[in-house]
């Protein structure tokens, strides 16, 4: 299959190493997640018209995990993790689109041709013919609200949690707890809270750490420190691991 990159022969692909969570790590990993950007952004495999990620057919997935493959040499079993991190950047993109381009008070016919060129024309008309409508005006005065009522928010710029945990690990020669990667997340370079909501959680949490019997570790389950002070995870995630880890992983 010829594409925009070319054809990279087995022996010229770009090795990318995955932590045992299976997401990317390693000195290739910008350049990793960068082509997987890149990807996410071409309307031939990843059309920006369809509702949501997982409307978008199988077929196409699979045409983008083969793109990916003739330039990277991954490991077996990664794929589906591959899948989530083009759906993500995935929608990023759309977000963006909308946020520079659209114009909810503007007919349609005025603004077919304000977009990016990286946007094929016909998915653009009907992706504009879509935000107009009076159904998606009302989910996203929904979302502006919810995100509004957000009082906590990480301090890692565009790192990813996954990658943090990695870096800082490294650093300090052993494994951290979701109540340490919270402290490390949401607080500022001066080790202070990201938030007053935030700085209240911290304390909440190194209280029921020092009520842990003698000896204990705060391992990562259900019944973690962090957990009993932030909720119990939503199906398919485990927040402060990064995208693609579950509950069974751990």
């Amino acid at each position: 299959m010829r594409h925009i990159w070319g054809r990279h022969g087995t022996d010229k692909r770009i090795k990318v190493k995955f932590n045992t969570f299976g997401q990317p790590v390693g000195t290739n990993r910008s350049k990793f997640n960068e082509f997987l950007g890149a990807l996410a952004r071409i309307g031939k495999y990843a059309p920006i018209d369809i509702d949501s990620w997982r409307k978008v057919p199988k077929s196409l997935k699979n045409d983008m995990i083969n793109v990916v493959k003739e330039k990277f040499d991954l490991p077996v079993g990664v794929e589906e993790l591959v899948k989530q991190s083009v759906g993500k950047k995935w929608r990023s993109w759309k977000h963006a689109l909308k946020k520079t381009y659209f114009n909810p008070n503007e007919a349609i016919e005025s603004q077919v041709l304000k977009r990016s060129k990286r946007v094929l024309p016909q998915q653009w008309r009907n992706i504009l013919t879509n935000w107009l409508s009076e159904e998606s005006k009302r989910i996203s005065a929904t979302n502006k609200e919810h995100r509004e009522k957000k009082k906590m928010n990480h301090s890692t710029g565009k790192k990813p949690f996954a990658q943090v945990r990695v870096d800082k690990e490294r650093e300090v020669g052993h494994s951290l707890s979701r109540v340490d990667m919270f402290t490390i997340c949401y607080t500022n370079s001066n080790a202070v809270p990201s938030s007053y909501e935030a700085g209240e959680k911290m304390e909440e949490m190194e209280s029921l750490k020092n009520q842990l019997p003698e000896g204990e570790e705060d391992s990562v389950g259900r019944n973690d420190v962090f957990a009993k002070v932030m909720g119990e995870e939503k199906s398919g995630r485990v927040r402060t691991y990064g995208l693609g880890v579950t509950q069974s992983d751990l």
